[in-house]
């Protein structure tokens, strides 16, 4: 009994590592001009967090066995004040080290897209993406506006119709005090829509087709209904 509650924990402490993986594997790049720089971060952080979940499970897997109960040969005593004091300091100082490499890494990218953000384009064409308190996108360009349609399935879903290769200058306005989050994950893009603030970002969409945009901030009972869609064309 004792043997399989071991070879069953052994199976929970490895499941994590499997998520990274399948994580890696499946990484499906996105089809705009964040994409590559964002697909990047994602694999260096992944890539980073397995290799310390294959320390930290291997060490613990080491434990269970060497310390288990009916081991009688391993010496139990434990460690002076001394030694547990420089553990603690060494694992603390690892993890410093590990958050100031993500930080080199990421910096130059996230200060990059700043820039973007303050240098945008003044021939770029304006978009904007309006956010309410029930539940619906409606976005503004040309003059005109893209409000909600049932499709086929009966979901409320607000289409925007942009086209490849544009620069794009998209305008976040929430009509309402709820923030949201605008999501588009085909375009390795998201962006929060504060009430009073109107963020701004500029985007380039590289390959056509349709990309599902989502809400992903928690904004209440409808939040899984507000929905959009992306249509990009040549």
């Amino acid at each position: 009994m004792r043997t399989n509650f071991n070879r069953n924990r052994l199976r929970l402490l490895l499941l994590p590592g499997l998520f990274l993986i399948l994580g890696v594997v499946t990484l499906v790049s996105g089809q705009s001009n964040l994409s590559d720089d964002y697909d990047y971060l994602f694999k260096v952080v992944t890539i980073i967090s397995f290799i310390v979940l294959l320390i930290v499970t291997g060490m613990f897997v080491v434990f269970i066995l060497r310390f288990r109960e009916n081991n009688t040969k391993v010496e139990r005593k434990t460690i002076s004040h001394v030694l547990a004091k420089k553990l603690e300091m060494g694992w603390t100082l690892v993890a410093i080290l590990i958050i100031a490499a993500l930080m080199a890494v990421s910096y130059p990218i996230l200060n990059s897209l700043d820039h973007q953000t303050a240098e945008a384009s003044s021939t770029a064409e304006d978009v904007l993406i309006e956010g309410t308190n029930n539940w619906q996108w409606f976005f503004h360009k040309d003059n005109v506006t893209y409000s909600p349609v049932l499709d086929e399935n009966g979901v409320s879903v607000t289409t925007l119709p942009l086209k490849v290769g544009v620069e794009y200058n998209l305008i976040f306005w929430s009509s309402g005090n709820w923030i949201h989050s605008f999501y588009v994950p085909g375009l390795s893009f998201k962006m929060d829509v504060v009430p009073g603030s109107n963020n701004t970002f500029p985007i380039v969409i590289e390959k056509a087709g349709s990309y599902e945009v989502y809400c992903a901030e928690f904004c209440g009972a409808g939040h899984s209904a507000m929905r959009g869609m992306i249509t990009a064309e040549l």
